[in-house]
């Protein structure tokens, strides 16, 4: 406890009251490089993409700073390799003054993925965390998953 003619004096302050809630969304979506629609099938000699979106509502929204990662996450049935894409999962920067919408495109190039002998079914995840700006883990985690695209051999 502070009294008057100390050195230091410990004085209250107010933050206002405010209903602390955040709320987001993510969506994932396949395309074909040059595609104009979703595709859930992809031949192997073609370059395809994943656009990753995401937004965060709310009060406090304005207030977050730090970056997200962004990760592809893929496993395909039988034998063979999973994938993670891109290695490393790239770091997008918050923006506090911005509107909460988000989007990174995860580009994959031609032949990424073995179509097996009649082709190969994979299915996608795409992970969302949060970083501070220390670095440190943060308090975001989403993911988006099940989205399956099967791969086929070029003739």
């Amino acid at each position: 406890m502070s009294h008057i003619g100390d050195p230091v004096q410990e004085c209250e302050f107010e933050i206002s009251p405010y209903i602390c809630t955040i709320s987001g969304t993510i969506r994932a979506t396949v395309y074909e490089v040059g595609g104009t629609h979703p595709t859930g099938i992809i031949r192997t000699d073609q370059a395809w993409y994943v656009e990753v979106e995401w937004s965060l509502e709310g009060p406090l929204v304005h207030h977050l700073c730090g970056e997200f990662c962004v990760c592809l996450h893929l496993e395909c049935f039988g034998p063979g390799p999973e994938y993670t894409l891109p290695d490393p999962c790239p770091r997008i920067p918050m923006d506090p003054c911005g509107d909460g919408q988000y989007s990174y495109r995860i580009n994959i190039p031609a032949g990424t993925i073995d179509p097996k002998v009649c082709g190969n079914v994979c299915c996608l995840a795409v992970t969302l965390t949060s970083f501070d700006p220390c670095g440190n883990p943060g308090h975001i985690a989403a993911y988006c998953r099940d989205l399956c695209v099967m791969f086929y051999a070029a003739t």
